[in-house]
């Protein structure tokens, strides 16, 4: 079909699409889901085709510049699936779209400056900044970026200007190429390898000197080949492996026994590690689950499961037997982990039983490595994609099945930019797209999802044993209040200057380390100390950016944000009144680690939180050692509490449970007992015996007996009592919007705007509109926030019409506002972080 026209969606916070004309040279090559490069502004951008209209109302269309596919890289389905997360989530179509590929392929033109005459030529005066500037651009050419970074300034653009009306600068305009391409290595090919099978070294010697061989060097090489039956190797690693040189390896190459070509590889990444290899023996209640499951994928109609399974009831092999037959009725399948770190053990049992089909997408790739998978998915080669949540917009075609694991995580959120979409909820609509089976598993499944399964949305699926046939650890509260007092059977072992181990945990945590098995403590907040606090006039110290304190980092003797990164060094006295009677107080993994290594000196121990991961591939390396025994404890934040397999794991011990129990937020007791309840799943998972100590100063709470008894129901039917009596979600449905900007005053008053035009849009008074409140972070740097919620109870299609028809009004009002460069507006729907 030729196309005149085309409409394109850039990875802008734009709504609307743009209207190019087709070049002559182009009709019939360009497609619906096809990127190009078109004119916007001053730069040639990527756009990709979202549709092709028969007409405009436009005067004057630019062409497009360049088709850069030929054929689709988005599919219908996947377009299909970005509308309904622009129109649902309230994003731009644009952002959405451009979530599903790589940033590596997205190409943009730029805008370089160069200086036109010699400074001794230059006789105008001229201001500092333009000074600056100029004597910058005589040593090279470069973008405005470039420049406000190499002078930390942000007013480039209108300086430069000034320069051009002067005739100092000239532009001039380039065009970029894609940021990554395939990777190319050099190979080696030894064809006559079979002609030398059986020749001994007095053979070979006879050979080399018939050929004319006169270096030794080229003697060995060939020898090397044919002694290790080498056919084909890359050439670096033959440089290495064989101590050999390139003009050796050419030579052989001139006398035609060795020959070089070039070939596409993959680019190489570690990212799993081996468990002991076992065989699996599916249980009854396991074996009921994969035959419902695959009776789905026959009817190949749309079906989603909460698969509802204790601590280590095998959830995981279930979603492998169930591909398995996936596999055999040529469909796909997508398997999205809440945390990166999850993915190491998951991709090596996925690999062992599939093999080179695995494809995995998460943030710690390279771009190379994610423009790797983009193109072997493209090509078809990867059947089962692997990753966090950005995994879920793979352009895999023909899935068959959609596996959510920890389903409740909250990671599966995105919150942070737009499109704020929910990949767990977004993963029940690509799987109705496809007519797809999509399993959700938890042992402590969101309210909202349970709530789903036993009112019929969804069917439920339950594991209610543990694979192994082990039980469930014993769990122990331990009251800080009592355990603390100066007293103690356990008073050996106490540490009187640091009060947050209980005598109690360190007592097991000796006789665990006594007996040669593994611990795992959780602390889940990083850093050694949580703030500093002032004696005298009860000052804490903040952040400058940010209303939040500081928190203290040992490693680095400073304190640290953990929101905008600023620091300080750690001070002597009060920053507001000069005491020097200040105290650090508060625990984070930091102060654990340092106890536990005073107290245990001979006890091997790692670390697990943000700031030890933060090298590329540093989580994996950690887990892999943790689970070889290579040391005795591992330390660490919320990331170390759920999905992973140790079995040599006895004790695990949770330093404060109070972290997150008391925050604001109606979610906090949720968040907590799953937290809880997936922490102490670790313990105990090949023996009867694991001990779980949980320490607190609010024993008395309702959570406790819950995790004790391991009883997901009773906590779910007191929790849910309390959503259904303040119509919390699942009864209602809850839209956050964020005013942002370096003015208060200014902010506020847009914040107000918007409460009164939702108060006025809202005349059958159905849906509740919060007055406008600072944010809980209001600060958050350097800029002032705002939140207006939304609430509005789901009873019937009606509500939840009216409730997107107020929000788009809403959207609408929003990009009429003229805000400054500094002013945003976010529309948060189904919002899971209220900070």
């Amino acid at each position: 079909m030729n196309v005149d026209l085309v409409n394109l969606a850039f990875n802008l916070p734009i709504d609307s699409l743009f209207t190019y004309s087709v070049p002559k040279e182009l009709t019939g090559e360009v497609k619906i889901g096809c990127r190009v490069l078109a004119p916007l502004g001053s730069r040639n951008i990527t756009g990709i085709v979202i549709d092709c209209p028969t007409s405009t109302t436009l005067r004057k269309v630019k062409p497009i510049c360049k088709l850069l596919d030929a054929e689709p890289i988005i599919n219908n389905e996947m377009l299909e699936f970005c509308r309904w997360i622009s129109k649902y989530y309230f994003s731009p179509i644009g952002e959405v779209v451009f979530s599903a590929i790589p940033k590596s392929i997205i190409m943009e033109s730029k805008i370089i400056f160069r200086a036109k005459t010699e400074p001794q030529n230059c006789d105008m005066e001229l201001t500092e900044h333009q000074e600056e500037i100029f004597n910058l651009l005589l040593k090279k050419p470069l973008t405005i970026k470039q420049i406000e970074g190499k002078l930390k300034y942000t007013g480039a653009r209108s300086v430069i200007h000034s320069l051009i009306t002067k005739n100092l600068v000239e532009s001039e305009y380039i065009e970029a190429s894609a940021k990554v391409k395939a990777k190319i290595e050099k190979f080696v090919t030894f064809e006559l390898l079979e002609d030398f099978i059986g020749f001994t070294s007095e053979m070979i010697d006879i050979f080399a000197k018939d050929t004319n061989m006169r270096s030794q060097k080229q003697v060995d090489l060939l020898k090397y080949f044919i002694v290790n039956k080498i056919k084909v190797i890359e050439l670096t690693k033959l440089l290495k492996d064989a101590a050999a040189s390139t003009a050796v390896v050419n030579s052989l190459c001139k006398k035609d026994i060795l020959k070089i070509d070039v070939r596409e590889v993959q680019r190489k990444h570690e990212q799993e590690f081996s468990n002991d290899e076992k065989i699996i023996e599916l249980n009854s209640d396991q074996k009921d689950v994969i035959k419902k499951i695959i009776g789905a994928v026959n009817k190949k109609e749309f079906n989603p499961y909460l698969l509802y399974g204790v601590t280590g009831s095998g959830k995981t092999q279930v979603y492998i037997e169930s591909i398995k037959y996936l596999m055999t009725q040529n469909k796909t399948a997508i398997v999205l982990v809440p945390e990166i770190s999850l993915t190491p053990q998951l991709i090596h049992r996925f690999r062992t039983n599939f093999g080179d089909i695995i494809g995995v997408i998460h943030s710690r790739l390279t771009e190379g490595q994610k423009f790797d998978v983009f193109r072997r998915i493209i090509s078809g080669d990867i059947k089962i994609i692997i990753g966090a949540r950005s995994a879920l917009f793979a352009p895999i075609k023909n899935i068959g099945m959609i596996v959510v694991d920890e389903e409740h995580d909250s990671s599966y959120k995105q919150a942070e930019k737009s499109p704020r979409y929910h990949a767990r909820d977004s993963a029940i609509i690509r799987g109705k797209i496809n007519n797809a089976v999509v399993v959700m598993g938890s042992a402590t499944p969101s309210l909202e999802s349970y709530y789903n399964a036993r009112t019929g949305k969804y069917n439920i699926l339950e594991l209610p044993h543990r694979a192994m046939k082990t039980k469930l650890p014993a769990v122990e509260i331990i009251d800080m209040k009592q355990e603390l007092k100066p007293s103690s059977k356990y008073v050996k072992y106490e540490s009187p200057e640091k009060r947050f181990l209980s005598p109690k945990l360190i007592y097991l945590i000796d006789q665990t380390i006594k007996n040669k098995q593994s611990i795992i403590l959780l602390q889940n907040r990083r850093g050694y100390s949580a703030y500093l606090e002032c004696q005298e006039c009860g000052n804490v110290e903040m952040c400058r950016n940010c209303d939040i304190t500081l928190i203290y980092h040992k490693a680095k003797n400073h304190l640290r944000c953990h929101y905008c990164g600023f620091t300080i060094p750690l001070p002597e006295k009060c920053s507001k009144c000069g005491s020097s009677n200040i105290l650090l107080k508060g625990t984070g993994t930091e102060k654990v680690e340092e106890e536990i290594m005073r107290l245990f000196p001979h006890a091997r121990i790692k670390r697990m939180d943000a700031d030890t991961v933060r090298k590329k591939d540093s989580y994996r390396q950690i887990l892999k050692s943790f689970h070889e025994r290579e040391f005795d404890m591992l330390v660490g934040t919320q990331m170390i509490s759920k999905g992973l397999d140790f079995p040599n794991v006895y004790l695990v011990g949770v330093v404060s449970a109070d972290i997150g129990l008391l925050t604001p937020d109606f979610r906090s007791y949720e968040r907590t007992f799953q937290l809880m309840m997936q922490v102490s799943g670790r313990s105990g998972r090949s023996s009867d015996n694991g001990r779980v100590i949980i320490q607190t100063m609010h024993p008395e709470n309702y959570i406790f007996p819950y995790i004790i008894e391991h009883d997901y129901e009773g906590f779910y039917q007191k929790e849910i009592s309390f959503r259904r009596n303040f119509r919390y979600p699942p009864f209602s449905r809850l839209c956050l919007i964020e005013v942002e900007g370096n003015d208060a005053g200014r902010a506020n008053s847009i914040a107000s705007r918007l409460y009164m035009k939702l108060k006025n849009l809202n005349d059958e008074k159905t849906i509740e509109i919060m007055k406008p409140t600072p944010a809980l972070i209001y600060k958050l740097k350097n800029r002032y926030r705002f939140h207006i919620i939304v609430k509005s109870l789901k009873q019937g299609n009606e509500q939840i019409v009216r409730t997107e028809s107020l929000l788009k009004s809403i959207k609408s009002d929003i990009e009429n506002i003229n805000l400054r460069t500094t002013e945003r507006i976010h529309i948060d729907v189904d919002p899971i972080n209220f900070v």
